[in-house]
């Protein structure tokens, strides 16, 4: 059958001609007359959208049990993550932006959970993260300092394009500079200096002393400080390249077909330089850096959008299904956080921050 949709103009239109041709003067008959009319038009309706006569009374029934199913829904329970708590920091942790799932609203906080997906703390709360005329969304996902103090990341606030960074100690947020483009962030062992590429190039910033200087320009698709700070690994058009911390090319090597897609989630470097992962169309290749033509692991459907190695290179961590984690050695694929929402019938895929936070 056929869908009729009788718009609220067409209602009040047949509504007042039935008044105006019931000849009636009376306000109180003419109302009953209009709400005659209105129930007449609401019947014609249901008929024509094929509804069963019960449907109201059915759709009234749902919506009082969705209400009572979330008064009776546990509420989500967690604790903050405390700067210098020993207890939390004795772990590796891995952090990701994501919505509270008990919670209406429409940005996300920074999170962090354990490598087996227990222990989710808030980090710091979205009333705090998006403050002072943030107007967008963050990209790329906040990174944390080695030392565990600080977070840095890019935001469009006040018409521009602001490079933050937020202590975690002090729970406030200085500008680090504004305008270029949004960076991937490397932090130097000590937390001391903060490399990124924005306008006018490759720029180091010191957390302590706030100054801001131009570095030697290390031409890349995607720079990543490893080897304790020792080294660069820049992704180039071919494969990579390895520079030392000054600037000076050390080595390169060369893959097949190389990534076709120039976003920062879709290629991952472990932190001490061995392990490389590339997307190939849309497959996900992990090789050796050392020996770039032999694949250690291959995943043909990933869909992905944030790939994170550990540590100690024994786990590959992705958002997908929630948050998934692939141990490189037996290719065991397990979700570690699938968060559930009780108002809804969907998840809150979370999306991985800095990949791992060496919290110890």
């Amino acid at each position: 059958m056929k869908l009729v949709k009788l718009s609220s103009i067409s209602i009040l239109f047949v509504i007042s001609s039935f008044a105006a041709l019931s000849g009636c003067s009376d306000d109180s008959a003419q109302r009953e007359r209009e709400l005659a009319a209105a129930e007449h038009i609401e019947e014609m309706h249901r008929l024509a959208s094929g509804l069963p006569e019960d449907y109201e009374q059915k759709q009234k029934e749902k919506e009082e049990a969705e209400r009572k199913a979330r008064e009776n829904a546990k509420p989500f329970t967690y604790k903050k993550e405390v700067y210098g708590d020993k207890e939390v920091f004795k772990y590796q942790r891995l952090q990701f932006l994501w919505k509270y799932p008990d919670r209406e609203q429409e940005r996300p906080g920074l999170w962090s959970i354990r490598l087996d997906g227990s222990d989710p703390r808030l980090v710091v709360e979205p009333e705090l993260l998006f403050s002072n005329g943030v107007d967008g969304s963050i990209n790329p996902a906040p990174l944390r300092s080695p030392d565990n103090r600080y977070i840095v990341y890019s935001v469009p606030a006040n018409g521009t394009i602001e490079k933050r960074l937020l202590d975690l100690k002090t729970r406030k947020i200085k500008v680090i500079t504004t305008g270029g483009f949004r960076p991937h962030f490397n932090w130097t062992p000590d937390s001391k200096h903060i490399i990124f590429y924005t306008d006018p190039g490759l720029m180091d910033y010191n957390v302590e002393t706030g100054e801001l200087k131009v570095r030697k320009h290390i031409p890349s698709a995607g720079l990543f400080l490893v080897k304790d700070g020792s080294e660069f690994f820049a992704i180039t058009s071919d494969g990579f390249a390895f520079y030392d911390y000054e600037g000076n090319l050390l080595r390169t090597g060369k893959i097949e077909d190389p990534q076709n897609s120039r976003s920062q989630y879709h290629y991952a470097i472990s932190s001490d330089g061995k392990y490389y992962m590339y997307r190939r169309g849309s497959k996900y290749i992990v090789v050796d850096t050392s020996k770039p033509d032999e694949i250690i692991y291959m995943d043909k459907h990933r869909r992905s959008e944030s790939i994170y190695f550990d540590k100690d290179n024994k786990y590959l961590f992705s958002k997908r299904h929630g948050i998934e984690r692939v141990d490189l050695k037996t290719k065991e694929h397990i979700s570690i956080f699938h968060p559930l929402n009780p108002d809804k019938d969907n998840l809150d895929y979370p999306h991985l921050g800095c990949g791992y936070s060496d919290l110890s």
